[in-house]
């Protein structure tokens, strides 16, 4: 991935680090799980935050990313449905869309 950070579960890829600062804008393409530690953990609170279910189709995702021109795209590397796991192969896509994101942090499933 080109603009990608991998992020375990220690701190790699948190706000700061990133130099998110507050009005930033920091979107999430992942499920609604736990490891959402970067939001709860990273002081979003003071950023623009928006996400979207890898449910979404990548056009709809795209739309609704590009009207708040984001810093930072948070993703997983895949996610798990009763089929097992999927991988993420739309975010190069959604990252080509996306020209104001200066990075991806890929947190692993």
């Amino acid at each position: 991935m080109g603009r990608a950070e991998r992020a375990g579960g220690g701190g790699g890829g948190r706000p700061a680090a990133l130099g998110v600062e507050r009005g930033d804008r920091v979107v999430a393409y992942m499920p609604n799980i736990r490891r959402r530690w970067w939001r709860s953990g990273g002081g979003v609170d003071r950023r623009i935050w928006s996400s979207a279910a890898p449910e979404f189709g990548a056009r709809s995702v795209i739309d609704r990313f590009a009207q708040i021109e984001p810093k930072v795209l948070l993703a997983v590397d895949g996610y798990r449905t009763a089929q097992g796991l999927r991988p993420h192969a739309v975010v190069e896509g959604i990252l080509e869309e996306l020209p104001t994101v200066e990075h991806t942090v890929v947190l692993h499933t």
